[in-house]
């Protein structure tokens, strides 16, 4: 006797809609702290912050949309297995597996979230960075004010490249703007009184 039927299909389905609800929402649902991480403008009208922040809701409503359609399919195929006559078993032992069932949807669909987020951030902020180019390589000139919100700071334009390689993997982008500009960006993240965008 087992204590898993097909209609604990319904309940996974359940865990794994549950986390795409709330993935879906923290993606396309933030706070206003989150919308103006950075007040001021540092690229094209946007804020660095602001740039990241989208990559991020990107990520997060993808996750959530696609747990969404696991659990959708999970009932559906309980579903489809109760209706075509499948007896299962009722009981609190099947209870007790039907929770354990659940949790463990949950525990997959945030612990694939939390592994794969970062990188996937990652990689949506350089082609981010891409949007508008010519050439198909991304600015470099986003990709270290993204870096800088990530907690990597670069202290000068020469540094720049070093970053954006070992932040975001990219070794081979072109900075969209003066000179003159990302070195008064770099030292506004530097001496923050100093005022600047960023």
């Amino acid at each position: 006797m087992t204590v898993l039927s097909v209609e604990d299909l319904f309940t996974a389905g359940i865990g794994f809609d549950v986390v795409g609800a709330v993935l879906l929402g923290k993606g396309l649902l933030v706070s206003p702290k989150q919308q103006f991480r950075k007040g001021a403008s540092g690229w094209g009208g946007y804020s660095f912050g602001q740039a990241l922040s989208w990559a991020e809701d990107w990520v997060d409503a993808s996750f959530g949309a696609a747990w969404l359609v696991v659990g959708f399919l999970l009932q559906a195929v309980g579903y489809a297995f109760v209706v075509g006559g499948v007896h299962v078993q009722h009981g609190a032992g099947e209870v007790g597996a039907a929770v354990g069932l659940l949790a463990a949807a949950v525990a997959v669909a945030l612990g694939t979230w939390r592994a794969k987020r970062p990188s996937l951030i990652r990689a949506r902020a350089v082609d981010l960075a891409r949007v508008g180019s010519a050439d198909g390589r991304p600015d470099a000139y986003l990709l270290a004010g993204m870096a800088h919100e990530l907690g990597r700071t670069a202290t000068s334009p020469s540094d720049v490249p070093a970053i954006v390689r070992d932040v975001f993997g990219v070794t081979d982008s072109v900075s969209r703007r003066p000179g003159d500009e990302l070195e008064r960006i770099i030292q506004s993240w530097n001496n923050p009184g100093a005022g600047g965008a960023g």
